[in-house]
């Protein structure tokens, strides 16, 4: 793609895409029912039921050795009573967030920004249990969603697989090869999708502000500063040969000390939240 011809706006990476990225309708009723934490359990199962396919995957991993029931669970409402609302909440989200990542084809990028976007979520509504159980959900969903304007780049734009190096440049060195080439950067692209989604506002800025570290007086800036850890442990988390977890390199110590986090509390977190991808993987 040429710079004359490369999008620099959101219409303009649209009109290049073809089309504006489609919310699958169970997702989007899922996210409308984020803005009310209190809704009742019942409301979850409703929405899910309408959506055969995601029903048997939800009781798949629902049963999985993962959970360790010792009684198969034959329902939707069932798996709500027994695991909870924020836990089905959680797998059901990441499962149709699937149709998100591959709306034009499932390539090795998009399959990376998946695993790397569930990752994130499943790191993200763990800390966030810490900071503020109530708005798990809210942690979980924007961990989903963040890079969704990776995914609207690489639709728009084949190159954008060597942009991004294939996934392995990330953080400020992506935005900033981004502003260069684009004009414009993943976290504006995404944060104005959901807008367009009509998402909690909330969800829409810290899509928008993912990758910055945010102010001291910032509001929102524990919430900000989980989702900046999550966001790094979940590009720099693998594991080694033997089967352990570790760190390709440690979190910056700036970020630790911001989120009150310990290198040894990290790896336990995300030793526990690889073992839950895993169980939304084989599905």
């Amino acid at each position: 793609m040429s710079i004359g011809q490369t999008p620099k706006t959101f219409d303009q990476f649209v009109a290049r895409a073809g089309q504006l990225p489609a919310c699958p309708i169970v997702f989007t009723r899922l996210t409308e029912a984020l803005a009310n934490p209190d809704s009742p359990s019942i409301d979850l199962g409703e929405i899910v039921s309408t959506d055969q396919v995601l029903t048997a995957q939800i009781l798949r991993v629902a049963n999985s050795a993962h959970y360790g029931m010792t009684r198969r669970i034959r329902s939707v409402d069932e798996a709500i009573m027994r695991l909870g609302y924020s836990e089905i909440w959680s797998i059901a989200s990441a499962l149709k967030a699937q149709e998100l990542f591959q709306q034009k084809g499932w390539t090795p990028l998009s399959a990376y920004l998946w695993e790397h976007s569930m990752k994130c979520a499943l790191l993200v509504r763990r800390l966030g249990q810490q900071l503020n159980p109530r708005f798990a959900d809210v942690f979980f969903t924007t961990g989903v969603l963040h890079d969704m304007g990776k995914v609207m780049m690489a639709q728009a734009d084949r190159d954008y697989v060597n942009v991004c190096l294939n996934g392995q440049l990330w953080g400020r060195q992506l935005i900033a090869r981004e502003k260069e080439v684009y004009g414009i950067t993943h976290p504006e692209l995404g944060a104005e999708l959901l807008r367009r989604w009509n998402v909690p506002d909330t969800l829409v800025k810290l899509t928008a502000t993912h990758d910055e570290i945010p102010a001291d007086d910032d509001p929102l800036r524990s919430v900000r500063l989980a989702m900046l850890l999550s966001n790094q442990i979940s590009h720099l988390l693998m594991r080694k040969d033997d089967g352990q977890v570790g760190f390709r390199r440690p979190p910056t110590d700036s970020l630790l000390q911001g989120a009150r986090m310990g290198l040894k509390d990290c790896l336990a977190i995300g030793q526990e939240c690889l073992q839950q991808f895993d169980a939304l993987k084989n599905t």
